[in-house]
């Protein structure tokens, strides 16, 4: 299991890279390209927490049912699919949509991470692993930014 860690600990830390190298471009296209005000650009990119919030209850119980790593397997296969749906439109109500199917997505993503790691860590190694994952993860946040 130590390895399955590791591994997921590196496939974390390069999303992670790669959500924080494209968010500031996504800013920029709202407000500059689709000529956004600040205050459709706040609803836009507030709907990933309302779809993140809506969404965790459902994704605990498929954790917990399926496993973490069978979730993470369906919604890493859905992530790259987010922003190929920013290009068909521009329409307010579409990128909303767009923006809680991200949250769903990233609910699930983040929820069978951690707990992978918890159920694949011995209890003495846990802490070690959470402070790794979570150092390298915050790492790669600020190189994104």
């Amino acid at each position: 299991m130590k390895e399955h860690s590791e591994h997921l600990s590196c496939f974390n830390r390069f999303s992670t890279l790669r959500f924080n190298l494209s968010g500031p471009l996504l800013a920029v296209y709202m407000l500059k390209n689709l000529k956004f005000s600040f205050m459709t650009y706040t609803l836009v990119f507030s709907c990933v927490y309302v779809g993140r919030a809506i969404s965790m209850t459902f994704w605990g119980k498929m954790v917990d049912k399926s496993g973490s790593l069978r979730v993470l397997g369906i919604v890493a296969h859905l992530i790259p699919f987010v922003p190929l749906l920013w290009l068909f439109s521009g329409n307010i109500g579409y990128l909303c949509a767009i923006q809680l199917f991200s949250g769903v997505v990233q609910a699930a993503y983040d929820l069978s991470c951690q707990t992978f790691i918890y159920k694949s860590t011995q209890p003495e190694q846990r802490l070690h692993y959470i402070v790794y994952c979570k150092s390298l993860t915050t790492f790669a946040a600020a190189l994104g930014h």
